[in-house]
């Protein structure tokens, strides 16, 4: 599967700092302006049409495209972007100078991984100059490589300040649970006979096509290629599986879109529910490494993030894998 880098950031406020509920939209807005002013020699704005776009960093990570004729994209001309970006610290928060603020950025793909230098360039720049609601400035002070299967972590900063990425880490999953709790913590906004699926609407096998066909078009784009599935198999496998002790809600937010100077609607589903994975264990590799590469849309800024809580199947009935036994 297609090679992920999952980079803890950790800052420090300089000055006060105010996010509300959904801050991912500011970092990855002001990401994109920071890099575009980093790495952009033409100075054009839109950037399509432009005599470099194919070959430009910023169009690669920010804007990639397709030709329309994809057959996991069908006539949508956009790619899915190559990173992710969570904030780790709890929202709505406000910081005073010398505050903690953790942001994770998970890189995907081997290209994306190289250009890591010059997203943690644009982050640093961004978070200097200032970012959120009252243009905060933030210092970035330690980043971190995750190894999500030893639980650790590596630094990747020296005393002078120079990025050093170790080699990756192995992201195959660990054996696979009898049945998994997943836990909606953002927003899930995923797409359902054309609209977003809501409370009533959802279904445990259409959240686990979205989750193949993401992960399929990130290792399309940003990988080697992608996997060689039988597609029309897995819909049929997916149809038939049902989710347990469902609890979701929708979760309204708004984002401020500087392109079309308006406010816009981000809501999406929030909760949890569970999965009996007998049968079903080819989906389980795409739960997994979906924990950092989120599911539906909006994920660059944040949304559709979950964890996964393995269950113990007995007599029929679920329970905490770490649950103690009488």
């Amino acid at each position: 599967m297609i090679p992920l880098d999952i980079l803890d950031l950790h800052f420090v406020a300089e000055s006060e700092v105010a996010f509300g509920s959904f801050p991912g939209s500011a970092w990855r807005g002001a990401l994109g302006h920071s890099l575009k002013r980093l790495v952009c020699i033409m100075r054009r704005r839109p950037c399509e049409g432009c005599a470099i776009e194919v070959s430009c960093l910023y169009t690669r990570l920010f804007e990639p495209r397709s030709d329309g004729r994809d057959p996991l994209l069908g006539r949508v001309d956009r790619a899915p972007q190559p990173f992710v970006l969570d904030c780790r610290t709890a929202i709505p928060c406000r910081l005073r100078p010398g505050d903690p603020f953790a942001l994770r950025l998970v890189l995907v793909g081997r290209r994306t991984r190289d250009a890591a230098p010059y997203l943690l360039r644009a982050l640093e720049e961004a978070a200097a100059g200032g970012i959120g609601p009252g243009r905060g400035r933030l210092t970035l002070a330690d980043v971190r490589l995750l190894d999500p299967l030893r639980d650790r972590a590596v630094p990747c900063l020296d005393a002078s300040g120079p990025l050093r990425l170790p080699e990756p880490f192995p992201m195959e999953p660990p054996a696979p649970p009898a049945a998994v709790r997943v836990v909606l913590e953002t927003p899930l906004r995923m797409r359902l006979d054309g609209g977003l699926a809501g409370p009533e609407s959802f279904t445990a096998g259409a959240f686990l096509v979205s989750l193949v066909r993401r992960q399929s078009l990130l290792a399309r784009f940003h990988g080697d290629g992608p996997p060689e599935l039988d597609f029309r198999a897995l819909r049929e496998l997916a149809s038939g599986l049902r989710a347990r002790a469902v609890e979701l809600e929708w979760r309204e937010q708004l984002r401020r879109s500087a392109r079309q100077a308006t406010l816009m609607r981000m809501g999406g589903l929030v909760g949890r529910f569970e999965l009996d994975l007998r049968g079903a264990e080819v989906f389980w590799p795409f739960l997994w490494r979906g924990q950092f590469l989120h599911a539906g849309k909006a994920t660059s800024m944040g949304l559709g993030r979950y964890r996964l809580e393995p269950l113990e199947l007995r007599g029929g009935r679920t329970r905490d894998a770490t649950e103690e036994t009488a």
